[in-house]
């Protein structure tokens, strides 16, 4: 088990984003406490290296060789955006942040702060892709259930889940005419909402809301995707993007 994430000197101001990675080393330490309280008060076993169904919450995978490797990866990951938090140096495995929402919600915020502007007339363009996007966030590791991407565009999928290619996102400012900042308004385009689970490990703990102020807990975002196809198919086919999967659902 990786060790807790030792407080930072902060020299600066804490912005938006610099309290979302603390918010995010927060959440390891407790996730950590809870995982060495199983093992060292509670007496939890490690069966035939399988992890705990009660860990999921945090990864839902069943190997405990692969779990331990993912908590150190995020390890590393939180640690390095706490010493630079001014911009995002490299891709982010979408899969290593615990608060999704937030995450988005951060940067908006923080570009909005900057900039001495509102963040009410800020938002995201998204586009799929490879390579690297001059001044975007670059997403990774994101899979789309009932659907692929293709140059930009969504087209149906004879495989139940596909890796989709890496997710640009560019803030942009919102322009007088909604049909231009608002993809939402034109007809071939699907609103994709993105999730954090398949299944939403949390559903299990007694206390947990499925729905806290209007918005289930497991929902992300909305993502604006071209397609040819009427936006009702998508609908039926429960089109959606995920965040973390099971093993056994990775393609």
């Amino acid at each position: 088990i990786p060790t807790k994430i030792t407080s930072f000197e902060i020299s600066s101001e804490v912005s938006p984003v610099l309290q979302f990675w603390l918010n995010e080393a927060n959440a390891m330490n407790k996730f950590i406490d809870e995982v060495n309280d199983d093992l060292i008060v509670k007496k939890i076993r490690i069966i035939e290296g399988i992890v705990p169904e009660k860990w999921h919450k945090y990864k839902p995978v069943r190997q405990m060789t692969r779990f331990l490797t993912f908590l150190n990866g995020k390890r590393e990951f939180i640690i390095k955006y706490l010493k630079k938090t001014d911009e995002i140096v490299d891709e982010i495995d979408i899969s290593y942040i615990t608060n999704v929402r937030a995450f988005f919600n951060a940067y908006l915020a923080d570009y909005a702060y900057r900039k001495k502007i509102n963040v009410s007339s800020l938002y995201y363009d998204f586009s799929f892709g490879e390579g690297n996007e001059h001044q975007s966030i670059v997403i990774s590791n994101l899979t789309m259930m009932n659907g692929r991407i293709e140059n930009n565009y969504l087209v149906q999928s004879t495989k139940p889940f596909n890796k989709l290619p890496k997710l640009f996102c560019r803030i942009s400012k919102k322009s007088t005419n909604l049909i231009t900042h608002n993809p939402s308004k034109t007809s071939r385009t699907f609103i994709c909402p993105v999730y954090k689970f398949v299944f939403d490990p949390n559903f299990q703990e007694p206390q947990h809301k499925i729905i806290d102020n209007d918005i289930v807990d497991n929902f992300v975002l909305e993502i604006p995707i071209q397609t040819d196809m009427p936006e009702k198919i998508w609908v039926m086919n429960g089109t959606s993007i995920f965040c973390n999967l099971p093993a056994q659902f990775v393609p």
